[in-house]
């Protein structure tokens, strides 16, 4: 009985660690998420005006910075 106890409350303890997010993670998160969204706007400005950029290279950066920005997301969502 004494194992079985330890074995559920270590089950339980798990859980809660596992599940619990430090707000150092979600900061950082966040921080990443204003940085990027300042630098994704400078740096789409960049590349629209870049006459050696062909369309398909411009359409790749702007995938990149969406992707990135999806990432954040499912970032944050994590976090939850």
């Amino acid at each position: 009985m004494k194992k079985l106890a330890i074995a559920l409350l270590s089950c339980v303890l798990a859980l809660s660690l596992s599940s619990c997010k430090c707000s150092v993670e979600k900061t950082a998160v966040t921080q990443v998420e204003n940085s990027h969204k300042l630098i994704a706007v400078k740096l789409l400005k960049y590349v629209d005006a870049d006459a050696s950029l062909d369309a398909k290279a411009k359409d790749d950066w702007h995938k990149l910075v969406e992707s990135d920005q999806r990432n954040i997301d499912a970032l944050k969502k994590a976090m939850e």
